[in-house]
């Protein structure tokens, strides 16, 4: 079970209109958090039946006899539900009551990074036709211990993986870049389409086809923004699916170097990243002061210092070699008196 933070629950009603009398659907579909567990509980439908079925995210995952049932969330940080009845004589199955969704409220900062490791992973997955959904996969990555997997052999499965909010307050181009493979040896091609989703619109950045067992990279450069949320629709057209990693949304190195005349300390993402050998770092500094810049492990641990000493004002730039660190994430973290920065690094 992944690990919970903060959560919100929100009901949301759809009413179904014109469903068969013969098969009338169950109403008043609720959650109850209680601890560790989400508890779906409804009320029965005015005709007896046989069991009812219990879908998350359009996939149905149990059924049961009682009004009620038990479930936990994964893998997602948004999840929906209904619940139909199924009936004997005649036999059918309703249509959904109505939907209930459970959600995290997310917001993530400009530079992000995702290499879905983390405890909790907060991208969240629907979907459209098909039955197999985007799930962690820890049999490969790029780099770290997972990946983001939609693995299907049905042609026409279809489903979206969903990143939660980004927000930056910046003042140049921003950058996705990605990497993806697929499954399999000698595969067909799937496709892979890359959205931007800004408020109602849904704008294709790339569509890419997944027919190579190695990892290849993918960069985009998204523009002038301040805020976004990204999606990766995985569609099988006879190949067995799609993985992604590392994914990343930076300002890109050229315009916020363009931009250095502030009054801000300024930490610019390492490039390249992630990196096997060796990065450049590049940080900003409005005046003559004294800094460190240190590196520190996923753990927290100290690892060394890469600057400590007073600097000049300006743009100052250190070659970063791995030596003999172990593959892994990092964090840099560039420290003055009045201000401390942190970015993330990967070692391949």
């Amino acid at each position: 079970m992944l690990k919970r933070t903060v959560f919100s629950a929100i009901v949301l009603l759809f009413i179904h209109y014109g469903y068969s009398q013969n098969f009338p659907p169950p109403v008043n579909l609720q959650i109850i958090i209680d601890g560790e567990e989400l508890l779906l509980i409804w009320e029965a439908p005015t005709k007896d039946l046989s069991y009812y079925n219990i879908y998350r995210n359009n996939l149905l995952i149990g059924n049961t006899i009682n009004l009620q049932y038990t479930d936990t969330i994964q893998f997602v940080y948004c999840n929906e539900w209904y619940v139909t009845a199924v009936y004997v004589n005649p036999t059918g199955e309703s249509d959904p009551s109505n939907t209930v969704v459970f959600a995290v409220p997310v917001v993530e900062q400009i530079p992000y990074f995702e290499n879905f490791d983390n405890e909790v992973a907060i991208w969240s997955t629907k979907v459209i036709t098909g039955q197999t959904e985007w799930q962690l996969v820890d049999s490969t990555s790029f780099s770290g211990t997972q990946s983001a997997g939609c693995y299907s052999a049905i042609y026409g499965n279809k489903s979206i993986l969903y990143s939660p909010e980004i927000f930056g307050n910046l003042t140049g181009e921003i950058e996705l870049s990605f990497w993806y493979k697929c499954p399999v040896e000698n595969s067909l091609s799937d496709e892979l389409k890359v959205y931007r989703i800004y408020w109602m619109d849904t704008i294709l950045l790339t569509n890419v086809l997944t027919n190579q067992n190695q990892w290849e990279q993918k960069k985009i450069i998204l523009g002038d923004i301040d805020d976004l949320r990204i999606s990766f629709e995985s569609k099988s057209i006879g190949g067995r699916g799609v993985f992604i990693d590392s994914i990343s949304i930076t300002e890109t190195l050229t315009s916020v170097e363009n931009n250095f005349e502030t009054e801000s300390l300024q930490l610019f993402q390492n490039i390249p990243n992630p990196f096997y050998n060796k990065s450049k770092i590049k940080y900003y500094l409005p005046q003559n002061e004294n800094v460190k810049l240190s590196v520190y492990g996923s753990t927290g641990h100290f690892v060394t210092d890469l600057v400590d000493k007073e600097m000049s004002c300006g743009i100052h730039s250190i070659d970063f070699s791995r030596n003999e660190l172990p593959s892994g994430i990092y964090f840099l973290v560039l420290e003055t008196k009045e201000r401390r920065l942190v970015n993330k690094l990967i070692i391949k």
